[in-house]
């Protein structure tokens, strides 16, 4: 019966789609990704005659927002707003009905301590850990978009870590005031906070190039990683009505892959704007099967 209407509405509602946009965001405000989903929606506004709206729902990481998704009309131009975490985090149910619209960005995983830590590069800080088992604190924001790529980098290392698994907004300030020895983070969580002079960053990964990291924060001899990097994107469900799915999909892209992109979200060099949506699908999926993997093991 759903099908049936949709199908009726579609055929009495002329493809237009000056429609407004609902996106429902997982993460907190002023987080990274909320403020480039704020930031892109804003300019779509500006492009189509719309007045878009965002939702906050946080919690249970990204299940609350993916289920007031589920209460909107399919016939709304909704969309899902949450981190990478998230997404890989959804039971394999959830993770089906995702539908990529877009890639927003991506950029490097840093590894931030505080000034006056006793270590200035990666071999200092894994020599610092070993020497010290258990008694290390190491910070992540969300589970899913960190361990599958961090814990053999810990277990190779020999590396007896405190894990700490705390939300976006108050975690880089926890190491700024020496609550948390060390944190692994993104160039958008730290630039422009104010914090930048209070910690240093002792090991990046690469999204070739790692561009203003190296000029504005990278101290002495740093660790690279390797090519690990968190990567965002904008999702649908897989009950809106297809046409709908592709010009919303059209639309996002064209915005994303704009020079006005490029001068709002790029931030300084340190972020990569854009990317294709079957390839942010692509690399959910594998990211997905990696964490349930894990999972399993624990």
């Amino acid at each position: 019966m759903k099908k049936l209407l949709v199908a009726a509405f579609m055929a009495m509602t002329p493809l237009t789609w000056a429609q407004n946009i609902t996106a429902v965001s997982g993460v907190a405000v002023g987080a990274g990704a909320d403020i480039i989903a704020r930031k892109i929606l804003k300019r779509y506004d500006e492009l189509h005659g719309t007045a878009s709206v965002v939702l906050t729902r946080t919690g249970a990481e990204g299940k609350i927002a993916l289920n007031a998704m589920k209460e909107l009309p399919p016939t709304t131009a909704k969309l899902l707003v949450v981190s990478t975490g998230h997404v890989i985090n959804y039971d394999a149910a959830d993770f089906e009905r995702l539908v990529p619209l877009a890639m927003t960005n991506t950029q490097p995983v840093m590894l931030i301590v505080r000034r006056d830590f006793p270590a200035n590069n990666w071999d200092e800080f894994v020599d610092h850990a070993q020497k010290n088992p258990g008694r290390v604190s190491m910070g992540v924001f969300a589970r899913a978009s960190f361990y599958p790529w961090l814990l053999p980098i810990l277990e190779r290392n020999r590396m007896n870590m405190n894990m700490i698994v705390q939300g976006t907004q108050n975690i880089t300030m926890s190491v700024a005031s020496g609550d948390l020895d060390s944190l692994w983070t993104n160039p958008s969580s730290l630039i422009g906070t104010g914090l930048e002079d209070r910690v240093k960053v002792i090991a990046v990964t690469s999204v070739n190039p790692v561009q203003g990291v190296d000029r504005k924060l990278l101290t002495g001899n740093n660790a690279k990683l390797g090519s690990v990097y968190l990567y965002q994107g904008l999702y649908t469900t897989d009950d809106v009505p297809p046409e709908l799915r592709r010009i919303m999909s059209e639309r996002l892209q064209a915005i994303l892959n704009s020079k006005w992109a490029e001068d709002n979200l790029g931030q300084g060099g340190t972020v990569r704007v854009g990317g294709n949506a079957e390839r942010l699908m692509q690399m959910a999926r594998r990211d997905w099967i990696e964490w349930q993997k894990i999972k399993d093991k624990q």
